[in-house]
């Protein structure tokens, strides 16, 4: 009953921190462990999950008098990159009515079919309790993410000593094209 079963409330209270002390365009992450479902031991079962929440402005160039607030497809976009990076694809986004979100402004996200998370706006009562503008929230589970099978990696080390570059200086007669350069070089050096 003491275990946390969300992340994101406790990213509530950091965003309702921050926003209070004039911090208005917020944007926080955590990855932790939730508690959930009971296991036949009466134990409650560690799940890890990813969460974040983004309120204020996600672009603000004022000597471009260019501003975009952050709404729930800036969001889906920062989901849709981070599963990109994974390497999961046939990812879908439902609408969904939940608890403590904005009925209309919500959906769950699926991977073929099973649900591993939602996202949306914070319901409109929930913000004006926390004095936040719009304040959309996802969570994920990120054990469920990490066992889908996904392409293989590949992994190239970084070199062990840096890239050097070579340049060279010739002195050629004017009329000497440079295509005739390139190919003696080439012939001389090979490729």
């Amino acid at each position: 009953s003491v275990l946390r079963q969300s992340i994101i409330p406790n990213l509530l209270e950091a965003t309702t921190y921050n926003v209070a002390r004039r911090n208005e365009s917020v944007g926080l992450y955590e990855i932790s462990s939730v508690f959930l479902d009971e296991e036949e031991d009466g134990l409650p079962k560690e799940i890890a999950h990813v969460a974040a929440v983004i309120t204020g402005k996600w672009v603000d160039h004022a000597w471009q008098a260019e501003t975009k607030t952050v709404d729930f497809f800036v969001l889906k976009g920062i989901i849709e990159g981070m599963l990109d990076t994974l390497g999961l694809e046939e990812v879908t986004f439902e609408k969904a009515v939940l608890d403590g979100m904005h009925p209309g402004i919500t959906a769950n996200i699926y991977h073929n079919n099973e649900r591993i998370g939602f996202m949306g706006q914070i319901h409109p009562t929930e913000q004006n309790k926390r004095d936040l503008k719009e304040t959309y929230v996802m969570e994920m589970n990120l054990d469920k993410m990490l066992l889908i099978e996904t392409e293989e990696l590949l992994y190239t080390p970084v070199p062990r000593h840096p890239s050097i570059s070579r340049d060279i200086a010739l002195l050629v007669p004017s009329e000497t094209s440079a295509g005739t350069l390139k190919a003696v070089i080439k012939r001389a050096g090979g490729d």
